[in-house]
């Protein structure tokens, strides 16, 4: 029973992740609920993947994005209205089923009474065990969980919460299958029911595989990127670049999440960050990311933003100074720079927002600058919503990031 419950927290963890989430940490979103997901099917003997979305679901969330009359990413936090509408509906999941919640314990109504009965009836525990706590939580769990499955089912109620990605709908949907496994758990091994693995993978792979790109298998899976280490740790960083960058449709795609060259970056990064070899290839690394940081700031979503603020913030970098000019980069480092800024049309959105042009200056050969005076501006507006002192930090040097 206590491995039971331990499962359905872990699936109910992930949707609450896929409910509250907003557009703009899609990356920390998967990861989160693949984390949780794969600790709720460990003891099943089942296995966890993680699989590139399709070509169509790219272009879904493609089209998603693109089709709104502003960015989804940029809204502003202190918009009442828009937090209304967004609480109304994405919320924690406790919400669907009550306020204020209450322990199992303290449901003493008759009504309350009544269905913990039928329930316990249902599942063939003898009343003397009724009022055991484990039990108590054990049932308590399960009507609760049919109750949100009852409410996922019901789909979107108005005013919904328009402007995010995955839409709600399309959550609720997602949240109905994951609940369903959550549901098989609980009721397995009562009433004769037998736990059905393949039944699970499947609500699970139906919630997750298309959305998110995690599948649930009863055989392990390998990715095709970890068929070979040490071969993908042999790929030079410009070659991992360029082929980031001739994806299809990911050109377009990225067009749509301007963070991802970001977290290629982070993600090349932390390939070499340990490897006391690689330390020309770390700071060449560490030049890009911060290069497109400073570039791409003002187009980056509002979760990115404000992880970079914060960063920069608790680097001391945000506290005026008069050392406040710029990067250089040789003209093979801006070579790949650029690559990526191109891949995510960064200039063509300086454009079409009027905010002039990306801060670059070309000086001559192998010096290429990206200035800071811009980003930075914007990066102490983000960090004084996010009541941060930076003006009153230690001095430091955005060299060193």
């Amino acid at each position: 029973m206590g491995v039971r419950l331990h499962q359905a927290e872990q699936l109910m963890q992930a949707i609450e992740r896929i409910m509250k989430d907003r557009v703009g940490s899609m990356g920390n979103i998967n990861d989160s609920i693949a984390f949780h997901t794969e600790e709720a099917v460990k003891p099943l003997g089942l296995y966890l993947s993680r699989q590139p979305l399709t070509r169509e679901k790219k272009a879904e969330i493609y089209q998603l994005l693109s089709s709104q009359q502003e960015n989804v990413w940029q809204r502003n936090p202190d918009n009442s209205e828009e937090q209304h509408l967004t609480s109304s509906t994405v919320t924690r999941y406790g919400a669907f089923i009550e306020r204020p919640h209450k322990a199992p314990s303290e449901k003493t109504s008759p009504e309350e009474l009544a269905r913990f009965a039928e329930v316990a009836e249902e599942l063939d525990i003898p009343e003397k065990y009724w009022r055991n706590e484990r039990v108590l939580g054990f049932v308590h769990v399960l009507i609760e969980s049919r109750d949100l499955l009852a409410k996922f089912q019901e789909g979107e109620r108005q005013p919904g919460a328009p402007g995010l990605v995955p839409p709600v709908a399309q959550r609720l949907q997602t949240s109905a299958e994951m609940m369903q496994a959550v549901i098989s758990l609980l009721e397995a091994g009562f009433n004769e029911k037998k736990l059905d693995k393949a039944a699970i993978a499947k609500h699970l792979n139906n919630a997750l595989t298309a959305n998110y790109g995690i599948a649930v298998t009863e055989t392990p899976q390998i990715a095709a990127h970890e068929t070979d280490k040490e071969n993908e740790a042999a790929i030079p960083w410009q070659q991992e670049i360029i082929a980031f960058t001739q994806q299809e449709p990911y050109t377009e795609t990225v067009r749509a999440f301007p963070n991802e060259p970001l977290e290629l970056l982070e993600g090349l990064y932390g390939k070499v960050e340990f490897k006391k070899d690689e330390e020309a290839t770390k700071s060449i690394l560490g030049k890009l990311r911060v290069g497109y940081v400073f570039s791409a700031f003002p187009f980056l979503p509002r979760l990115a933003q404000e992880k970079y603020a914060e960063q920069y913030y608790d680097y001391g970098y945000l506290k005026p100074t008069e050392d406040e000019e710029g990067f250089v980069f040789t003209d093979e480092e801006y070579r790949y720079l650029n690559i990526l800024l191109e891949t995510a049309n960064i200039a063509e959105l300086y454009n079409q927002k009027g905010e002039g042009e990306i801060p670059y200056i070309h000086d001559g050969e192998d010096e290429h600058y990206i200035m800071m005076h811009s980003a930075l501006a914007d990066m102490r507006k983000v960090a004084t919503k996010l009541g941060l002192d930076w003006e009153n930090t230690q001095d430091s040097s955005v060299s060193e990031a």
